[in-house]
């Protein structure tokens, strides 16, 4: 450190070293406004997060309940056709054996 005073002279020595300090103490107080900056521009994201969080979980819901009722009307007309499917199975079936003892 002293090579340094020795070089510069003490008065060009003590110079860049204060303007060093100020442009430091500058860096310093433009890191606490970034961050300062940096809260501000996080509290708008969180807010943004949680109100798309509920936007999406009111979709969600409601992509939900129409499936669910699509599922109950699907399950309705399921049983329908099985109920369609075994009477025509079981009519012809009853009535050839019906026959089958009649003639037999």
């Amino acid at each position: 450190m002293r090579e340094f005073y020795q070089t510069f002279g003490e008065d060009m020595a003590t110079e860049l070293v204060d303007r060093f300090k100020q442009h430091e103490a500058g860096m310093l107080e433009q890191r606490a406004d970034s961050h300062a900056g940096f809260g501000v521009h996080d509290a708008r994201l969180e807010q943004r997060v949680v109100g798309l969080d509920a936007k999406l979980e009111r979709r969600v819901g409601h992509a939900t309940l129409e499936l669910r009722e699509e599922m109950r009307s699907l399950k309705v007309e399921t049983r329908r056709w099985m109920l369609f499917v075994w009477v025509g199975t079981i009519v012809p079936l009853a009535g050839m054996l019906l026959g089958a003892v009649i003639v037999g």
